[in-house]
């Protein structure tokens, strides 16, 4: 997702209209960005998104989102699968337009997300990550461009979980996790790819929420967000 974010970032120059100390109004490359972000994110997703405004830092690192809101994919009702008030990017923009792009930091703040678990339907995040993942067939995949993204950090701010589950009782329905912080590190000093840094952060998720104990293997957790 990251990386569909700071492609459509990287297609426009940071405006060099002066700023005052209040909220100023969103320029016209971020009013740009910011419907490009809901339009490319609702078709990945197959899920409504909504951003309430983007910023563009001045030096052209990176970008902020400001109450993203992700809904329900079809199937589930009720409030957004996820909300954060600030998503915060950080990346080289020189490797925006290489193959391996670079992404210093993601973070999240802020963030609710909404769990609902169906005997039949599975659950709507395992939909929502299905649906990013269907960019993997060959077809798709031409759809958007071939780069494989790299990511040195991550970073999630206290998050409330909301779980809606045939499987767990209404005692254990909200659960409060975070701050989490992870460094990404590989050989090459330029991150892990987004794959992997996702599979990590997934692992780390699955513990803090205690549905896989502390010394499950990174494989078993996989299967589940697999299943």
């Amino acid at each position: 997702m990251i990386g569909f974010v700071l492609a459509i970032a990287g297609m426009f120059a940071v405006s060099d209209e002066e700023s005052a100390p209040a909220e100023p109004p969103p320029t016209r490359d971020e009013l740009a960005v910011k419907r490009a972000v809901e339009k490319v994110l609702t078709f990945v997703l197959e899920a409504e998104t909504r951003v309430e405004a983007v910023r563009l830092d001045k030096e052209g690192k990176g970008l902020e989102l400001k109450n993203l809101e992700i809904a329900n994919p079809k199937g589930f009702g009720g409030k957004q699968a996820i909300v954060a008030e600030r998503v915060r990017v950080e990346a080289d923009t020189r490797s925006l337009f290489t193959r391996e792009p670079l992404v210093h930091v993601v973070e999240a703040k802020g963030a609710t997300v909404n769990l609902q678990t169906r005997l039949l339907e599975g659950s709507n995040l395992k939909q929502l990550l299905d649906s990013a993942n269907r960019f993997s067939d060959k077809k798709l995949l031409k759809l958007l461009p071939q780069k494989e993204w790299r990511i040195e950090k991550g970073v999630l701010g206290e998050t409330t979980v909301h779980i809606d589950s045939d499987f767990v009782s209404k005692d254990t329905a909200t659960k409060k996790i975070g701050p989490i912080e992870m460094t990404f590190k590989s050989g090459d000093n330029k991150g892990v790819t987004a794959d992997q840094a996702k599979v990590k952060f997934l692992g780390r998720l699955a513990r803090e929420l205690d549905i896989v104990e502390e010394n499950t293997p990174i494989e078993s957790i996989i299967d589940l967000f697999s299943k």
